[in-house]
């Protein structure tokens, strides 16, 4: 994870349920990501990650129903290239999802870094974390109803801020907060979810998806980490789904 500020974010409280919020790690749309400590009996304490719905969203039906969904449905997912969900809580009119603390680095960072001299020895690694990241998304796209039937799950938000390497080498992906299953009603929250950059033309359309359009997003970050070059990058998000 990258390194975290002192202090908890934006009016934090200083406890989540069993949590105690330690720092702040970052902010997205929805959510914020906090480091926290789980303490037990005996001196026992686990660090983990709470990631936070962010307060002035609280209110809406639709984020809060989007946020219950991620947790509810990872729990489902039982891979060791997805980030997996300890508990989905509440406290008060706070909402959480705590998931272990991962140590290492996102992809988006491994592309931003200068291109290896050694090109084959970089292109292997690359490779590993494309491998891995299709591993996780493939479980992920088989997973089934408990009545056996293809759920349909698609993250639509594969991208390099979404894959996370570990320090022991283990690729994750992160964050199915706008993934969506067959048969799921659509939120209010914005007929387009995702980042436009590594989306398929179909996602930007607003057309009906299946895993196709994460396959095309993890062809994007091959790509740009092979390249160190960013694909669709362009001055706006407009001249980016143009492209």
């Amino acid at each position: 994870m990258p390194s975290y500020q002192l202090g908890s974010g934006r009016d934090a409280p200083a406890r989540l349920g069993r949590y105690e919020l330690l720092g702040h790690l970052a902010t997205g749309g929805m959510a914020e990501i906090h480091l926290a400590r789980l303490a037990g009996e005996a001196g026992f304490e686990k660090i983990v990650v709470v990631k936070r719905l962010l307060p002035e969203l609280v209110a809406s039906p639709a984020y809060v129903a989007m946020f219950l969904d991620e947790g509810k449905l990872v729990a489902r997912l039982d891979h060791p290239n997805v980030c997996e969900v300890h508990e989905l809580g509440r406290d008060g009119a706070e909402y959480y999802l705590a998931m272990p603390y991962l140590d290492g680095v996102s992809v988006h960072e491994l592309i931003s870094r200068p291109r290896d001299p050694d090109r084959i020895g970089e292109l292997r690694i690359a490779a590993g974390v494309i491998v891995q990241a299709c591993a996780g998304l493939h479980h992920a796209h088989e997973l089934r109803d408990a009545d056996g039937a293809p759920a349909g799950l698609v993250h639509r938000d594969v991208s390099p801020s979404n894959l996370f390497v570990t320090s022991a080498g283990v690729v994750k992906v992160l964050d199915f907060g706008i993934a969506k299953v067959r048969g799921a009603a659509e939120t209010e929250v914005g007929t387009i979810k995702g980042k436009q950059q590594y989306m398929a033309p179909e996602q930007l359309l607003g057309e009906a998806l299946d895993r196709r359009c994460d396959v095309f997003a993890i062809g994007i970050v091959m790509f740009e980490l092979a390249t160190h070059q960013r694909l669709f990058k362009r001055a706006s998000d407009y001249l980016a789904a143009r492209a």
